[in-house]
Order: structure tokens, then sequence, then C-alpha cells
């Protein structure tokens, strides 16, 4: 998968050491109500549901330029 770099932003691929930046998302229940399925409750949730998507899925991580922490 290609990465794509902005003057501010970057999308790259998803990787399982992002689960621990995602987590506070994934379990903000305000934000979440927008989804499938509902917050989640655990860290450990968070990286169960990253690693079972479909290998067809493409799943990017939003992070700023310059830092490598996933916003998104």
């Amino acid at each position: 998968m290609p990465v794509l770099k902005t003057e501010r932003l970057v999308l790259r691929p998803r990787r399982p050491d992002d689960a621990e930046a995602l987590h506070e998302i994934y379990a903000d229940e305000d934000l979440m109500r927008w989804w499938s399925h509902g917050p989640h409750l655990t860290l450990n949730e968070t990286r169960e549901r990253m690693a079972d998507k479909s290998p067809d899925w493409r799943c990017w991580s939003i992070t700023r330029a310059g830092d490598d922490l996933a916003i998104g």
C-alpha cells in the first residue's frame, strides 16, 4: 500500500502498534455511536478488532507529518 503525504498529514497503512494510540478513539462512546459496533471496552479488544480484518481491506492510519503517532 502506498503512503500518502500532504504538508500536514500522512496516511499510511495501519499497524498493530497503532492500537494504543487509537484505543482512546475506539473507546469513546460518543464517537463510536456512528460505527456498526459499540465502543471498545479494553485495549485488548482494540488490538483484536484491528487484527481481525479481511486481507482485502485497506486500513489506514492518519498521522501528523513528522510524527508517526496515529491520530485517526
